[in-house]
């Protein structure tokens, strides 16, 4: 099978989407999360909230690849390592699921918008 015949196999077992961290609804019983040098970019106070975000959408069992500068450190109660050069790391199943914030951005100016919409017009 040549390459190309290879790929296009693939992609048929593959959904690509794009897809906020922040903004969407997480994705759920996934097999695999490839969050490779993404996590370097955000401030410290959003990577400790996609953890739990990564954990909630991944199945039982399921991985979580990160660059070389990431790491689950501070969440080891919901993840493993598997290999630690490589950042491959496999969601634990655990008693008590993690509290996800969501959105993870904005929750309170969002709350704001959704109590003044819901409050009954003066006209």
């Amino acid at each position: 099978m040549t390459s190309t015949r290879r790929a296009k196999s693939y992609a048929r077992c593959v959904l690509f989407s794009q897809h906020s961290l922040i903004r969407d609804p997480p994705f759920s019983q996934l097999d695999l999360i490839s969050c490779r040098n993404v996590l370097i970019y955000l401030n410290a106070d959003l990577q400790k909230k996609l953890v739990p975000l990564f954990h909630y959408a991944l199945r039982p069992g399921g991985f979580l690849f990160l660059g070389p500068s990431e790491g689950v450190a501070q969440s080891t109660e919901l993840f493993q390592s598997l290999d630690k050069k490589s950042r491959i790391f496999r969601r634990k199943d655990t008693l008590t699921r993690p509290v996800v914030e969501f959105p993870l951005s904005g929750a309170r100016h969002l709350a704001g918008v959704f109590l003044a919409a819901t409050e009954p017009s003066p006209w």
